[in-house]
């Protein structure tokens, strides 16, 4: 072990000190990066996606483009790529990107918030009425969805008519 008054060392694969890891897209998520980047609205998924894309098509704004990567094709990997990407195009605007997930564990692994402490719906157990005007009246939770020009939801499943209430409120 190495004395305390040390710092660790971060080596890449090659051996090189304090390099940055490089990320190495397959052309499908370069593919579905750059759909991001040009604004398009998209969701990505495994084998449920198509079942989710049917869903989303009653939306305003519904996806421009669906994808479904198998399991184990790097779609954490592509889904911060996408965060990385965003800010940096963003730059330092508050919440312009908000990054979501259905559960603590799943915004931790992402830099993210529950997509209920994000939206301000608490519970959301309420009506679709009653929980939309709850939201439109929640003094935090309203200003942040104005600043808001990207929204990344992870493990969005369980979360489908919480999106289309927002969607189209």
């Amino acid at each position: 072990m190495a004395p305390a008054s040390e710092k660790p060392v971060a080596f890449n694969s090659s051996g090189s000190q304090n390099a940055k890891p490089v990320i190495s897209l397959s052309d499908e998520q370069k593919h579905i990066l750059n759909l991001v980047l040009e604004g398009k609205n998209i969701f990505f998924t495994g084998s449920a996606g198509l079942f989710v894309c049917h869903i989303f098509a009653g939306l305003k704004t519904p996806p421009d483009s669906n994808a479904t990567l198998p399991a184990g094709t790097g779609k954490s990997v592509l889904l911060r790529e996408i965060i990385v990407k965003l800010r940096e195009k963003y730059g330092s605007a508050t919440d312009a990107v908000a990054v979501t997930a259905s559960t603590g564990i799943a915004a931790c692994n992402i830099g993210g918030v529950t997509l209920h402490s994000f939206s301000g719906a608490g519970l959301a157990i309420e009506a679709v009425s009653v929980l939309a005007a709850k939201v439109r009246r929640n003094k935090k939770a309203n200003p942040r969805w104005l600043r808001t020009k990207v929204l990344i939801i992870d493990e969005s499943e369980p979360f489908i008519a919480v999106i289309e209430v927002a969607a189209n409120a």
